[in-house]
């Protein structure tokens, strides 16, 4: 086995508070540094990568050091690794967040994330210990850590919260998935129309309509043409057309969305809804004031073809 001796210990985690940080660099520079430091890395190099990284003095470097060892899982980078995920006499949480993220399991990524100190972890840190429980399919505890964030006043990046609803409804646990949104709401946390999207989406796999359609209501204003086209689509499919005439009116009169006309024809096409489409043609200038344009005659009969 290659030792890999450093100038310091643990030597590839410098105090970086003390360090002068040239911002000089460009992001030419940058690229090159990642590259090469994974090119090394990539030959089995890894003495000679941890010299580059070092010679570098970025602490941006680091996740790009890390993430290459990982992916090699020689017994060399695995030693490598070992070492830095011991390495406790650094307050740079950056560093830490990394070595959870890229964590092999729950227990690895626990033991990291406990020697982090309670006023250091910030929005990175629960979102890499949320990725590794939801990497090992450990939804519950993703959830208990979301809500021990929110709870800690800790701001939670919306991609944190997505991650969590999309393991939910990936397993058709859509109360679990709702449970999310109750406890954003109850914090006053808004995740976002895409977050929202996934919901309606679950729910409408699951076949439970009414839900849908008081998720869709509730959402108000914050609905967007994937909203829509998402209900629509299972109007159609439903042949609700009650619902499809209530929901054409809002989407085609009451939003701002560019040439809703177009993605209305689609869905309806996508669910071979072909003379339908047709006829909404005939009438959508007379019901919703849209002038039919030849693009419009056009798209239906490319999607027909």
């Amino acid at each position: 086995m290659v030792k890999v001796v450093f100038r310091s210990i643990p030597w590839v985690i410098p105090n970086y508070a003390n360090r002068c940080f040239s911002k000089s660099f460009t992001t030419r520079k940058t690229v090159e540094t990642a590259k090469q430091i994974r090119s090394l890395v990539d030959e089995g190099k890894i003495k000679e990568a941890v010299e580059f990284y070092e010679s570098q003095g970025k602490k941006s470097d680091y996740r790009t050091l890390y993430e290459s060892l990982h992916k090699l899982q020689s017994d060399d980078s695995k030693e490598v690794l070992k070492q830095l995920n011991n390495a406790d006499n650094t307050e740079d949480s950056d560093i830490f967040n990394t070595n959870i993220f890229f964590s092999d399991s729950v227990e690895q990524a626990k033991e990291i994330y406990d020697k982090i100190e309670e006023d250091k972890k910030d929005p990175n840190t629960y979102d890499a210990l949320i990725a590794v429980y939801l990497k090992c399919e450990n939804n519950e505890d993703a959830y208990k850590t979301l809500e021990q964030a929110i709870k800690s006043e800790v701001k939670v990046k919306q991609k944190t919260i997505k991650r969590i609803i999309d393991a939910f409804v990936e397993d058709n646990d859509i109360k679990e998935a709702e449970k999310v949104l109750r406890l954003c709401a109850s914090y006053c946390i808004e995740p976002g129309t895409t977050i929202y999207n996934v919901v309606l989406g679950g729910i409408i796999k699951t076949g439970d309509h009414e839900s849908a359609k008081r998720l869709f209501e509730l959402m108000g204003p914050d609905k967007n043409k994937d909203t829509f086209l998402i209900m629509l689509k299972n109007h159609l499919q439903r042949e609700d057309q009650k619902s499809v005439d209530a929901l054409l009116k809002e989407f085609l009169t009451e939003t701002d969305v560019k040439d809703p006309l177009s993605s209305v024809i689609e869905a309806y096409v996508e669910q071979s809804k072909h003379e339908s489409v047709k006829a909404l043609l005939e009438t959508v200038e007379e019901k919703y004031g849209i002038k039919v344009q030849e693009k419009h005659k056009n798209l239906v009969q490319i999607q027909n073809t």
